[in-house]
């Protein structure tokens, strides 16, 4: 998953028109472009490196930055997917592995992506879970899920279950209630 985090803070960066603020802080962290180009596991030494160079540059903490890319990528990835599907928020977030199967199907880098599932729907909300193998992407996902509820006119609140909450099996789970 740490690929599409890292797709995420270039497209962030280059957004705001500062592609050589990512530059550098790939430099910064000792990669090449033709090395970040070329690679199609991005290690989490590696991945954790550029993403602490991104927050230092925002002077935000590792996990606010996270949630900003979390939520960037809600407001900025998705949006062809939401245009054409005409579904509910929580429709289009049941339906996220087949949306990040086929964005990943055009990249050029192999990316990877946790799987998430949806439970225990009220009207007021479900629980979001996600296997995720590295407990840094949690604030991103948690950006992701509240940038997707303002997207869809949705406003939600997010709020982590611990532990003992959620299935065996899968690393982090958050409510999420309106």
């Amino acid at each position: 998953m740490y690929g599409i985090v890292l797709k995420s803070m270039e497209d962030y960066i280059s957004s705001q028109g500062k592609r050589f603020i990512f530059e550098q802080i790939k430099a910064n962290s000792g990669i090449d472009e033709l090395t970040y180009f070329l690679i199609h596991y991005y290690p989490n030494e590696l991945s954790l490196k550029l993403l602490i160079k991104g927050a230092a540059y925002y002077a935000m903490t590792l996990n606010e930055f996270l949630e900003l890319l979390g939520n960037h990528w809600a407001n900025n990835i998705y949006d062809a997917y939401i245009l054409t599907a005409q579904l509910s928020f929580t429709q289009f977030l049941k339906g996220i592995n087949r949306i990040h199967a086929c964005i990943l199907a055009g990249s050029e880098m192999q990316l990877s992506v946790s799987p998430v599932y949806i439970s225990h729907e009220t009207e007021s909300g479900f629980v979001f879970y996600f296997k995720a193998k590295e407990k840094p992407l949690t604030p991103f996902l948690y950006g992701m899920v509240l940038g997707l509820g303002k997207k869809f006119n949705s406003p939600c609140e997010v709020s982590y279950l611990i532990e003992n909450d959620f299935p065996k099996g899968f690393f982090e789970s958050f409510k999420v209630s309106w």
